[in-house]
């Protein structure tokens, strides 16, 4: 964000704004995409190798698991730049 808020020679004062974060809950649905390399499953809960790794033992299973909610933050500027 940084660089493009550069590109646009944004003035100190016009990076100040406000953090917007929404919470919601998803229907639970695993789709195949195609991609330039094949397909590739998209649904499953991604929290990153560490969250990972922690799920693993403490349920001991590594099976995947289908995401039920979603996290979104947005940086929002009093002249629009997000």
């Amino acid at each position: 964000m940084k660089e493009e808020a550069d590109k646009l020679n944004m003035s100190q004062k016009d990076r100040v704004g406000f953090i917007i974060f929404d919470e919601m809950s998803v229907q639970e649905d695993l789709e195949s995409v195609r991609d330039g390399h094949g397909l590739r499953l998209e649904g499953f809960t991604d929290m990153g190798t560490e969250s990972e790794q922690l799920r693993v033992m403490k349920t001991e299973s590594s099976d995947s698991v289908l995401a039920t909610h979603a996290l979104q933050f947005i940086f929002v500027a009093p002249n629009g730049f997000r």
